[in-house]
């Protein structure tokens, strides 16, 4: 039941009764029945978790989250909606509108089985196909009229196609805007990773409108892998970010050169696994480094040498990859290191990058200072290693 005293106010008190009036807003607003358990909105049709939340209110703006779960998936979806109104209540209802119209929509073709395209992809060797669903676009402001739903799909599909692997559910986000004031955003996103390739050229086609005002357009691609060419992985998404935090935690204790050459076979231990193993061993000093550099750019591509062949990766299709730079920040901000600034200056201090950056100094050069460095890094894990 909505709270009517709720109903009746123009903005709220604090991030928690505006979450409470979005919670009881939501219900009913989904293609399919929806039911309120406690701080989230159960989908049981769809097998789907939505749990709503306001992050930020002000007199004329709200900004929420959600996170969209469901166990058919190897991921958890986050989205966030902003937008502007007259009063709090009412941009509350502009960025709820914008989240159902943006990505449920996008699942919700998926969940129906509506307007399906498909696509074959390959990573590693391996061919997978998927089932493609197109949100509709979401516009505001000056915009084209009459615009085709596959848009940008068409332009982006080629740069979207050679960055996926084999998880069972990818997600494209993508939005482009004109501000009005001679400025433009395009963004592109796979997982909640901006690409810069592909958010270049949304960011074209904005600027192809030829408009004066602000205008702009939300769209959702869902990609679901056919089961037939889903490859087992053997850890969820929670499963890694523990390996994370246990990985770090365990190369804290190394505190002695011989305790640091043991330690990739300690990772293995601990993790279960040769393959995450190597990975976080090997992934974890460079985001440190990567984020500690940030003016220094870093390709969104993998350099592997396996068994004398050369690999080129991207990092969206590792299953692993951003769910370890997740965990480890995670794990940075939680305070379960007994030093966490030791922890990160130690990982910086092993990372190819940092090795890189030091040399170059010694010859003469400081990346941080030259504008478009890019420093590449040539991994080499053992021959029996299986990208994934």
């Amino acid at each position: 039941m909505k709270n009517k005293d709720l109903d009746n106010k123009m903005n709220f008190n604090s991030v928690e009764e505006a979450t409470t009036y979005l919670l009881n807003n939501l219900h009913g607003c989904f293609e399919t029945k929806d039911i309120i358990d406690n701080d989230r909105i159960l989908l049981p049709e769809w097998g789907i978790t939505v749990i709503p939340f306001v992050t930020e209110i002000r007199e004329q703006m709200a900004n929420t989250g959600y996170y969209i779960i469901s166990n058919d998936w190897d991921r958890m979806i986050y989205e966030c909606s902003v937008a502007m109104g007259k009063d709090t209540k009412q941009a509350l209802g502009m960025a709820q509108g914008s989240f159902i119209f943006g990505i449920m929509s996008a699942i919700g073709k998926m969940k129906l089985n509506e307007n399906q395209g498909e696509l074959e992809t390959d990573f590693a060797g391996n061919a997978h196909n998927w089932k493609v669903y197109l949100g509709d676009i979401v516009g505001m402001g000056e915009v084209p009229h009459e615009i085709e739903n596959d848009v940008y799909w068409k332009q982006l599909e080629d740069g979207i196609k050679k960055r996926i692997g084999n998880q069972k559910l990818c997600y494209v986000k993508i939005y482009g805007s004109n501000i009005g004031d001679g400025n433009y955003i395009g963004e592109c996103r796979i997982n909640d990773v901006q690409i810069d390739e592909l958010s270049n050229i949304v960011e074209k086609m904005i600027r192809d409108w030829g408009t004066t005002g602000f205008g702009s357009h939300k769209q959702f691609i869902m990609l679901q892998q056919n089961e037939d060419t889903i490859l087992d992985y053997p850890f969820t998404e929670g499963e890694i970010l523990e390996s994370t935090e246990k990985a770090m935690k365990l190369f804290e204790k190394c505190e002695t050169d011989e305790e640091y050459e043991q330690f990739p076979e300690m990772l293995e231990q601990a993790v279960g696994d040769k393959d995450l193993a190597w990975e976080l061993y090997t992934f974890i000093p460079e985001i440190c480094a990567e984020n500690a550099f940030e003016k220094i750019i870093c390709p969104e591509t993998i350099m592997m040498r396996i068994g004398n062949v050369d690999y080129k990766y991207y990092k969206t299709q590792f299953i692993s990859y951003y769910t370890i730079v997740d965990g480890v920040f995670r794990t940075l901000n939680k305070g379960v290191l007994k030093d966490t600034d030791k922890v990160y200056r130690e990982y910086i201090s092993v990372s190819s990058l940092y090795s890189a950056i030091c040399s170059a100094r010694e010859s003469g050069h400081d990346p941080e200072n030259e504008e478009g460095m890019m420093i590449c890094t040539m991994y080499m894990p053992e021959d029996d290693y299986i990208p994934r």
